[in-house]
């Protein structure tokens, strides 16, 4: 039993890791500078500075690579630069709602 559960957090791990990985290399890969994407349409005056010296867009991309990481692990999300507040706290307010939404599907289904 405890086998199987180890080999089901490590497969959740590499999964997790995989999405993560896939998630930086597409930021990258996309035409444009990453800093000018993540804004958007904003025209904060400074906006793209701070995006750029928020994220280490200056610094390489193994270093970028492995500090997104860290950041990830630590459960650092960044700000949100149109509500101005950090990431995990707008993610935490609504995830009750796709919750309860289940719990109401699996009741009507059984």
């Amino acid at each position: 039993m405890w086998s199987r559960i180890i080999s089901r957090l490590f497969t959740s791990l590499v999964v997790a890791w995989a999405s993560v990985t896939a998630t930086f290399l597409a930021l990258h890969a996309l035409p444009g500078r990453i800093q000018d994407i993540l804004a958007g349409d904003l025209e904060y005056p400074g906006l793209r500075e701070a995006i750029a010296a928020e994220w280490g867009l200056d610094r390489s991309l193994p270093a970028q690579y492995f500090d997104f990481l860290s950041r990830i692990c630590r459960g650092d999300f960044g700000t949100s630069f149109v509500l101005r507040q950090p990431v995990i706290e707008i993610v935490g307010s609504q995830f009750m709602q796709p919750v309860k939404l289940a719990l109401t599907a699996r009741v009507l289904a059984i």
